[in-house]
C-alpha cells in the first residue's frame, strides 16, 4: 500500500509553505464566532427502482434525517486561516436486511471542514490562494441536483452520484481532501487540485485535476476542466485492474486481480436476458443448443408474440456469439498462463473532462421583477472515461451524461425555482461491482444482474428534478426538491453507501422538504 507514502507527501507540501508562514509567527490568534446549523429533512420515496424491488417496503418510504454542524474559523493573520467543521446526522438505514441496525436510528459524525488556507499577493486581489486539508468544493453553481459530474462520478462503470445518504436536498457539492490552488486574473479563473479519492474503493488513490472559466459580466460563465482519475494507486499492483485478450480479430474479457473470471459471469447472464426477452419458460439446456444451431429461429416453448423474425434473428445470433465467448474463455483459462494469449489491461485510470455554461438573459431585459437567480440557463456534460475498452465500453457516447437547467420566473416569491434535465445513454445497471463482502468496488468492470441485455437499461437514460427555495427570515431556509436521480442509501451490510442506484426510469422518484436554521 501506499497510503504513507500520499501522506508523507502532503505533510512535504506543509514543510514548503512553511518559510513562508514563519514570518508572520509573532502574529495572534483570533477565532470567528462559531457558525451552528441545524436541519429537518422529510424524504417520501415514492416510487423505488425495478431491480432493487426484492428490498421489501421500499416504496412507500420515509426518510426523516436531523443533522447540525457547528463551524469557526481560526484566523493567524489576514492572509493565513483555518476553517474548521464538525457535522453530525441522526438517521436510519434503508436496507430492510435481518441487520438490528436497521430499525433503529444511528448517529453519523464527519469533519467535512479542515482547510487550511494561505493568500499570497495582494489581500484584495490574490495573486494565488492555497487550500489544503478538507474543503467544500462546487465549480457548477447553478446545478441544484443534477450535474457536478467531475468529482461525482467514476469512470469504468460510469457511475455517478446525487445527493448522499443522509439527505437529498441541497447536497450539490462536494468534500474534497487535498491540496487545491486558486488563481483569478480578471475575468479568466483557474484551479489546479491534486485530491486523495475518499468515497470508491480503493481509497486514497490520487486524483489531478484542472478546473477553468471566463465569466463575463455575470452574464455568461464558460467552464470546464479535465480530470486525470486514479493517476497513482494506493495499491501495487492496482486492485482495480482487469484482462481482456484476443483472438481471431475478437476480444474477450477474462480475469481480474482476484482471479475471477469476469467474462464468463458476462456472457453467462447476457444469454440469461436473451432467454427473458424471448419470454421463454421451456428453454432447457437441449433447446439451447437447437436454438444455437438454427441461428435465426424462436426456441421452441417461446411466449413471446411481440419480437419480429428479424428481432429474433438478431438474438439468437447474440446468444450464439456469446455461448462461443464462453468456449473461447474457457479453453483459455484451461491453459497455463505461459501459453495463454497476450493479456491487455483494463484499469480504473481514467481520463475525464468536463464542459459546462450558465446564461443570464437579465443582463440585457433590466427588469427589476425578477430575483437575481430568475431566468438563468445553465447546462454541463462530460465523459467517463476518453480510452475506449471492448466489449464493456466501446461507445464513448454511452458514457457521456448531460444535463440543462432552468430556472423559471419566481419574481423574488423564491429565492430560487429550477428544472433540471439530464440525458445519460449508458447501457449498463445503475450499480458497479462488489465483492462478497459488499462495498468493495475490486475491478473496473460493470456489475451484471440475473438476465442483462442492454437495451433493456435505456430505460434509465432519463432523469429529472424540480428544486424550490425560499429564506423565511434570516438564517431560516425552507427548500423542496422532487427529482428521479442517482441518490442511493445507506447500507449496513457494506457499512457504506449501497452500490444501487435507487431510481432506474423516470416515474421512479422521491419529494422532499428541508428546513435549515444558520445561528
Amino acid at each position: 500500500m501506499r497510503s504513507s507514502a500520499f501522506f508523507s507527501a502532503l505533510t512535504l507540501t506543509s514543510f514548503l509553505f512553511h518559510p513562508l508562514f514563519a514570518e508572520e509567527a509573532k502574529d495572534s490568534i483570533e477565532f470567528s464566532r462559531p457558525v451552528l446549523s441545524i436541519f429537518q429533512e422529510g424524504t417520501r420515496v415514492v416510487k423505488g427502482g425495478e431491480h432493487i424491488r426484492h428490498l421489501e417496503g421500499f416504496d412507500d418510504l420515509w426518510i426523516l434525517p436531523t443533522g447540525g454542524s457547528i463551524g469557526f474559523q481560526v484566523k493567524k493573520n489576514e492572509r493565513l486561516a483555518l476553517e474548521v467543521m464538525v457535522a453530525a446526522t441522526y438517521y436510519s438505514s434503508l436496507n430492510p436486511n435481518a441487520f438490528p441496525q436497521n430499525y433503529v436510528r444511528n448517529v453519523y459524525i464527519s469533519l467535512p471542514r479542515l482547510d487550511a488556507s494561505y493568500i499570497f499577493g495582494e489581500l484584495a486581489h490574490p495573486f494565488l490562494k492555497v487550500d489544503f486539508g478538507i474543503f467544500n468544493y462546487k465549480y457548477n453553481e447553478n446545478s441544484r441536483n443534477l450535474g457536478e459530474y467531475m468529482f461525482r462520478s467514476w469512470a469504468y462503470p460510469g457511475f455517478i452520484q446525487t445527493g448522499n445518504a443522509f439527505g437529498y436536498v441541497g447536497n450539490n457539492s462536494v468534500n474534497l481532501t487535498g491540496l487545491k490552488l486558486s488563481q483569478t486574473l480578471g475575468m479568466f479563473s483557474h484551479e489546479v487540485l491534486v485530491t486523495l479519492e475518499t468515497e470508491m474503493t480503493p481509497i486514497y488513490d490520487l486524483n489531478l485535476t484542472y478546473m477553468a472559466r471566463i465569466n463575463y459580466q455575470n452574464m455568461l460563465k464558460i467552464g470546464g476542466g479535465v480530470q486525470i482519475s486514479r493517476a497513482l494507486s494506493n495499491f501495487d499492483p492496482p486492485t482495480m485492474t482487469a484482462h481482456y485478450f484476443e483472438v481471431d480479430g475478437i476480444s474477450y474479457p477474462f480475469d481480474d486481480k482476484s482471479g475471477g473470471i469476469v467474462g464468463t459471469d458476462y456472457y453467462s447472464r447476457l444469454q440469461e436476458g436473451i432467454r427473458e426477452k424471448l419470454n421463454s419458460t421451456t428453454l432447457s439446456a437441449a433447446d439451447s443448443v437447437s436454438w444455437d444451431k438454427r441461428c435465426n429461429c424462436e426456441p421452441e416453448g417461446s411466449k413471446s408474440n411481440s419480437l419480429s423474425s428479424a428481432d429474433s434473428a438478431q438474438l439468437a445470433k447474440e446468444f450464439a456469439s456469446a455461448e462461443r465467448a464462453l468456449v473461447v474463455i474457457d479453453s483459455v483459462k484451461g491453459l497455463l498462463p505461459a501459453n495463454r494469449p497476450k493479456m491487455h489491461d483494463l484499469t480504473a485510470q481514467a481520463i475525464k473532462p468536463v464542459l459546462y455554461f450558465s446564461f443570464d438573459p437579465k443582463y440585457f431585459i433590466g427588469s427589476n421583477v425578477f430575483g437575481p437567480k430568475d431566468l438563468i440557463i445553465y447546462g454541463e456534460a462530460a465523459i467517463l472515461g476518453v480510452k475506449n475498452y471492448p466489449v464493456y465500453y466501446k461507445d464513448r457516447m454511452e458514457r457521456t451524461p448531460m444535463m440543462v437547467g432552468f430556472n423559471l420566473p419566481a419574481f423574488k416569491l423564491l429565492d430560487v425555482l429550477s428544472l433540471e434535465a439530464e440525458y445519460y445513454p449508458s447501457r449498463l445497471l445503475p450499480a458497479y461491482a462488489t465483492t462478497n463482502s459488499g462495498g468493495y468496488q475490486q475491478v473496473p468492470v460493470p456489475y451484471f444482474e440475473t438476465g442483462y441485455y442492454p437495451t433493456d437499461w435505456d430505460k434509465d437514460n432519463w432523469k429529472w428534478t424540480v428544486y424550490a427555495e425560499r429564506t423565511l427570515v434570516r438564517g431560516v431556509t425552507l427548500s423542496a426538491q422532487a427529482a428521479s436521480d442517482h441518490a442511493r442509501s445507506w447500507d449496513w451490510a457494506s457499512f457504506g453507501k449501497t452500490n444501487w442506484e435507487m431510481y432506474t426510469t423516470p416515474s421512479d422518484w422521491y419529494w422532499a422538504m428541508k428546513l435549515a436554521v444558520k445561528i
